[in-house]
């Protein structure tokens, strides 16, 4: 593997882990096995996120997690993107109290 792949590999690694830890600490609870029946969930909390939007997050999951695929570039855009909206939109239905916790613990 080259220098650049094991980069690239890290970024999407990145991306995955930070989605799936603002799921979590936005208190979205359910079985994180099946991540398409979270949308329910998540789209009771968060209207602003479309359905459309999160199944193409999951499927790039999916294809880098068990198609053992590398993500190309814009679809690591595509990641990106959504992280920094579910940022936003987790910062601006939080109370004070959870806004100091996500900015000075998860450093969001």
């Amino acid at each position: 593997m080259s220098r650049i792949e094991s980069k690239k590999e890290k970024d999407e690694q990145y991306y995955i882990s930070q989605i799936e830890k603002l799921i979590e600490i936005s208190g979205v609870t359910g079985e994180y096995v099946k991540s398409m029946e979270l949308y329910a969930i998540l789209s009771v909390k968060y209207t602003e996120i479309e359905q459309d939007e999160y199944e193409r997050i999951i499927l790039l999951f999916e294809k880098f997690r068990f198609g053992g695929k590398t993500l190309r570039d814009y679809e690591l855009y595509v990641l990106e993107c959504f992280k920094n909206k579910f940022i936003k939109l987790l910062y601006k239905k939080s109370k004070i109290h959870k806004k100091l916790i996500l900015r000075y613990k998860y450093l969001l």
